[in-house]
């Protein structure tokens, strides 16, 4: 009966521990899948973001392409407006030449004037005198002219008077022909001046009408550069946008990557039983373990910044900006600081010769000197110095000889 009794409650200990395993597996299985269909449903997101960045890249290319026509434009209508500048003030120089030239000629036109109604005046005078004396001789007749003959004393006295006579009226008939052909002299010269004043007064015109033209062609070019200049602005200001909402986007996207890889990391930790990843030769891989996809092998390559084929020193592993890197192994650290080629790097001497390199880190959290433990965070994934991607550049040295890091880690 006792032995009955035993086996009774030895049975319902196991259903009871049966049972309790059943419902631990359920809540594990539970968790699992609903981690996988979460983990599922972030990927889908990621790549929905991806697809989206990719349209927003195309959409940013095509405005690209406006921008670079609009420059292009923009140049040529500079050059237009240049051009056109020049050929006004060149229109304008003209211009005001032929100002000048006009002011001029119509100085010497007044002086001809001047000098005209001075002929005319002085032609009038002597053509009063010699009015006067034909009229003395109308009302005296001939008498006059003959009285002063005929009173001669002698025939030399004769002859002297005749030629007095003579003389005096070939006098007025040569000053009258004189002052005639002075005023039609001055008359013609005004006339030449006031046909060379026309003529420049009509060059002049013509300049102001092609000037006029200049003017209008140049407002319009101007109005089209004005407008080309907003369109422009607006389209700088839409690709502007779009690469803030890359930004934005590509941030997202490595926001959930990181997530999701943490979450992947935080499996594979619960399946190995939790806690940091050992690897062979007491190593703790310097990642969370779902970070594992090696970019660049310990080999010889050709240097994706630098162009140079050589040995590259250590592995390359991708992972989102700021994932937490951990020391390899317990040491001190040796270096903290920054170099052209490693960017942000970090630098542990593990005694015996052994030290272990990571670089182009977004940050580091320890200093020069400090004591490490192997797991212990010493820094966070970046892109600094030689680099193209955010990842981590590892390396292992003994007595300063390069280890092949990927092997040691088990990356392949």
């Amino acid at each position: 009966m006792r032995l009955k009794r035993k086996t009774i409650r030895v049975m319902a200990g196991c259903i009871a521990g049966l049972l309790a395993f059943v419902m631990l597996f359920g809540l594990v299985a539970d968790l699992f899948f609903r981690t996988d269909a979460s983990a599922a449903a972030s990927q889908s997101a990621v790549n929905e973001l991806k697809d989206k960045l990719e349209a927003s890249n195309e959409e940013k290319a095509k405005l690209k392409e406006q921008l670079d026509s609009m420059d292009r434009d923009k140049a040529t209508l500079k050059t237009q407006i240049d051009t056109l500048d020049r050929q006004i003030a060149n229109t304008e120089e003209q211009i005001e030449l032929r100002n000048e030239l006009i002011s001029s000629l119509q100085g010497q036109i007044e002086q001809k004037e001047v000098e005209l109604a001075a002929a005319q005046q002085e032609k009038d005078e002597q053509y009063e005198k010699f009015k006067a004396r034909v009229r003395v001789m109308y009302e005296h007749g001939d008498t006059s002219y003959l009285e002063v003959l005929l009173s001669s004393e002698s025939i030399s006295d004769f002859l002297f008077r005749y030629e007095a006579v003579s003389q005096i009226a070939q006098y007025d008939k040569n000053l009258f022909e004189e002052l005639k052909a002075l005023e039609e002299e001055v008359a013609q010269a005004k006339a030449a001046l006031e046909s060379d004043k026309q003529a420049e007064v009509e060059a002049r015109q013509e300049l102001q009408q092609t000037k006029s033209q200049l003017d209008s062609q140049l407002s319009q070019r101007e109005q089209s550069m004005a407008e080309l200049q907003a369109a422009s602005e607006e389209v700088a200001a839409s690709y502007a946008e779009i690469e803030k909402e890359e930004q934005s986007i590509q941030a997202e996207i490595d926001r959930m990557a990181k997530e999701l890889a943490e979450q992947e990391a935080a499996r594979q930790q619960q399946n190995n039983g939790g806690g940091t990843v050992q690897v062979s030769g007491g190593y703790t891989y310097p990642l969370p373990s779902g970070y594992r996809n090696v970019t660049s092998r310990f080999a010889m390559r050709e240097h994706p910044v630098t162009g140079v084929y050589k040995q590259h020193t250590g592995v390359d592993v991708s992972a989102p900006r700021g994932t937490t890197i951990m020391a390899a192994k317990s040491g001190t650290v040796i270096i903290a600081g920054r170099s052209t080629a490693y960017g942000n790097y970090v630098v542990i001497n593990h005694g015996g010769g052994l030290t272990t390199l990571y670089a182009h880190m977004s940050k580091i959290t320890t200093t020069k000197g400090a004591t490490v433990s192997a797991g212990d965070k010493i820094g966070e994934v970046g892109s600094t110095g030689y680099s193209t991607g955010n990842h981590l550049h590892f390396e292992v040295r003994v007595n300063g000889a390069y280890q092949d890091a990927g092997r040691i880690l088990g990356l392949y």
